[in-house]
């Protein structure tokens, strides 16, 4: 469980520099494959969430 939280931190992080560099490009983060994979990215981080919270209640 230590190792994933760690890779989950990880990940939240790379992410956060992806998209504060694609807020500096208007045109990245107006383009809509891009919003397509922030959206698919919120939801794949929602459901490791939701997994979580069912592991620790198990």
């Amino acid at each position: 469980m230590a190792a994933l939280g760690r890779a989950e931190t990880q990940m939240r992080q790379g992410l956060m520099n992806l998209f504060a560099v694609a807020e500096a490009y208007p045109d990245l983060k107006a383009n809509d494959s891009f919003k397509e994979l922030q959206k698919r990215i919120s939801q794949l981080e929602n459901n490791i969430a939701d997994r979580r919270e069912f592991i620790m209640k198990a």
